[in-house]
């Protein structure tokens, strides 16, 4: 096979193809006409989140998809303050473009509403709709419907991105949809232009292919900067464990948006699907144990890649057992 002669990305070229999507029947629908523009493009942002919520297989029971999307994340987003993030959420359930759900001691989900279905419609496109179900919102958890006004859970950083519906897409590309005649009072007639990339881009499946990987693994490391308070922790330029913490964080990264069949952890070859649902699920306490333990280690480490590696995907497990035996140490060891 002759290899290909490709160009490289360069700087923010990467971001170029890259667009959100606002739906045109929020400007064009009546039903819309009462909702602010800053709903509606915080409903687009939301749009665009759902695609990593189907590749992470956050479906609840009913095969419902759902995000998560901070308080603090929209703030960002929007550049607007906390009283108005609440107000543009308030909004949109009022509308009914997005429902909340309260989990208990868990940050609130987010069931972002098909604008255009309703009814039966709606029950029909859940049955028809591919997805594979993981980790489902358990009924004690997830049935008790939030308002806005109680404001509960959204300080919790736990946000999660990217765009998606059950139509196949391909994400970052505008898809040319059934013509759109916009006739703004008969002025004129004319056909709206979509947005398009050209026949070089479109046309060449290789490059595509890299758009997409490209987004996704950006929707990833974002997500998992987010888990481990990334921000937070680096903010302390006097930190001494600053420079171990962004390696943990590198090879996080490099474990989760690198596909492979497998992953090998302390020499068992573990499924890279079920490693990957583990680091996604991280936190800064599970990294700074990992820097502990690191710390505390006396033998000699030959592949310290493979020791942080399993270090890591141990975490969850082995923390809480950790301590306790620190704590009975400390207070019975010198008995």
């Amino acid at each position: 096979m002759e290899r290909l002669k490709l160009e490289f990305y360069y700087g923010q070229e990467a971001e170029q193809f890259t667009f959100y999507r606002l739906p045109k029947a929020l400007i064009t629908d009546s039903r819309f006409k009462d909702i602010s523009n800053n709903s509606k493009l915080l409903y687009g942002l939301m749009l665009d989140r759902m695609s990593l919520s189907v590749r992470s297989g956050w479906f609840d029971e009913e095969n419902r998809v759902y995000i998560k999307y901070s308080l603090k994340s929209i703030m960002e987003d929007l550049n607007c303050s906390k009283m108005t993030a609440v107000s543009l959420l308030k909004e949109l359930q009022a509308i009914g473009l997005v429902d909340i759900e309260q989990r208990n001691g868990l940050a609130n989900i987010i069931y972002v509403k098909n604008f255009v279905s309703g009814g039966e419609e709606a029950l029909d496109r859940s049955e028809n709709c591919t997805g594979k179900k993981n980790e489902p919102v358990k009924d004690d958890q997830s049935n008790n419907q939030t308002s806005i006004k109680d404001e509960p859970v959204y300080e919790e950083d736990q946000s999660d991105f990217s765009t998606g519906t059950c139509q196949d897409s391909i994400p970052g590309v505008v898809q040319k949809s059934d013509p759109n005649n916009n006739d703004f009072n008969n002025k004129d007639s004319s056909e709206t232009n979509h947005i398009s990339l050209s026949a070089e881009h479109v046309d060449n499946p290789i490059r595509v292919s890299r758009m997409d990987q490209m987004d996704e693994t950006t929707a990833y490391m974002e997500l998992i900067r987010e888990n481990i308070d990334y921000d937070i922790m680096m903010s302390n330029s006097k930190w001494l464990d600053r420079d171990m913490y962004e390696e943990l964080y590198q090879l996080i990264c490099d474990v989760v948006c690198v596909p492979r069949k497998t992953i090998r952890i302390a020499g068992e070859d573990y499924p890279y699907s079920l490693v990957k649902s583990k680091f996604l699920k991280l936190n800064s306490t599970h990294l700074e144990y990992v820097i502990g333990c690191m710390k505390n280690n006396t033998t000699k480490v030959s592949n310290i890649k493979a020791y942080l590696t399993t270090a890591l995907y141990n975490a969850p497990n082995t923390i809480n057992h950790y301590y306790t035996a620190e704590v009975n140490h400390d207070m019975y060891g010198t008995m």
